[in-house]
């Protein structure tokens, strides 16, 4: 070879490798937004936390309608260990969406099922997902894994208060209010507040409108801050409220669309939808997360649940100080539940 080709070929190579950039996906302080674009939804997935490690965890927010906007605050300490994903759903969070397209249940699935490939696409096969839902996200997981044909490297669900079944809420609910207002009114405490939730519950032995049901599910909201045992938490970064791309405010005007347009989809879940066929079929290894005193999604729906999955890991982790929301009222204890289960699925 003439010297002048082999400093030619030097010079090609040392540019070529110099100028290298680290991975896209990798880093130990990944904060990158991509965007699953489905449909008329421009759905942002905020990937956050340490991607060298292999262990990527997808969060599946509740509502419809919320967003995945406040979580990462709680979740420090997983993402020094793992990637978080924070997926805002169509119609929710700060995803754009249009708001005269009707939704359904089916639309929410086969999003997730995409972000899946999406992910599992950016990071390689190598990389272990994991499922975190939370109540609404308990659904649309309840059906993504009932199907059994989701990628080989999706290792776990982690189910947090999840609805997995939304037609047993009504009954649920109804049940977790008298259990805890009459031990608080034995106690003597809230006696009046407990009183209107019972009241209503006594009035309305079946639930049939979506009126009915959202106003059962509003007590029920508010009876868990009435418990002397559950942790107090708020869930707003301040900052967050009037700027950024994770603007509180784009949520609000999300949330309201749907509970103002989008009626007939939250008839189909909360109403119609009885995924108790769809159970048995779940064999992935699954770890429930749930709060003592939840009257949203009361405990007993993690029971049913685990009763009914074929699964042969599943665990269970009750958080004493916990409702609706373990991971704003026991954060630390939270993280580390998660990261023990995954440390033991490797």
């Amino acid at each position: 070879m003439k010297k002048s080709t082999l400093l030619l070929v030097t010079l090609i190579n040392f540019f070529l490798f110099s100028c290298q950039k680290e991975p896209e996906f990798a880093g130990t302080k990944m904060d990158k937004t991509i965007f699953l674009r489905e449909n008329g939804s421009d759905m942002p997935i905020r990937l956050m936390g340490n991607a060298d490690s292999k262990v990527l965890i997808l969060f599946v927010h509740g509502g419809p309608g919320e967003g995945a906007w406040f979580e990462h605050v709680n979740t420090s300490k997983l993402m020094e260990k793992y990637v978080v994903a924070f997926w805002d759903q169509r119609s929710s969070g700060t995803t754009q969406s249009s708001s005269s397209m009707p939704l359904t249940v089916a639309q929410f699935v086969s999003d997730m099922k995409k972000v899946v490939l999406l992910l599992n696409d950016k990071f390689g096969p190598d990389c272990n997902i994991y499922i975190w839902s939370h109540s609404w996200g308990g659904v649309m997981s309840t059906l993504y894994f009932s199907e059994n044909n989701y990628p080989e490297n999706v290792k776990g669900w982690i189910n947090m208060d999840g609805a997995c079944n939304p037609i047993l809420l009504r009954d649920l609910e109804k049940e977790a209010i008298l259990k805890f207002g009459s031990e608080e009114i034995a106690a003597r405490r809230n006696v009046e507040q407990w009183n209107t939730c019972i009241d209503f519950c006594a009035s309305h032995d079946t639930i049939k409108t979506l009126d009915d049901f959202f106003t059962l599910n509003a007590y029920a909201g508010q009876a868990q801050s009435l418990l002397p045992n559950v942790n107090s938490f708020n869930f707003i970064n301040l900052p967050m409220l009037v700027n950024g791309p994770y603007s509180v405010l784009a949520y609000f005007l999300n949330n309201k669309a749907i509970f103002q347009n989008q009626l007939p989809f939250l008839e189909e879940i909360f109403l119609k939808t009885d995924l108790s066929s769809k159970l048995s079929f779940i064999k992935i290894p699954t770890l429930f997360l749930w709060g003592e005193y939840d009257m949203v999604v009361p405990l007993k729906m993690a029971e049913i649940v685990s009763n009914s999955i074929q699964s042969t890991i599943k665990e269970t982790v009750i958080f004493e100080h916990s409702a609706h929301a373990p991971i704003a009222s026991q954060p630390e204890a939270v993280n580390d539940a998660i990261i023990d289960f995954i440390e033991r699925m490797k």
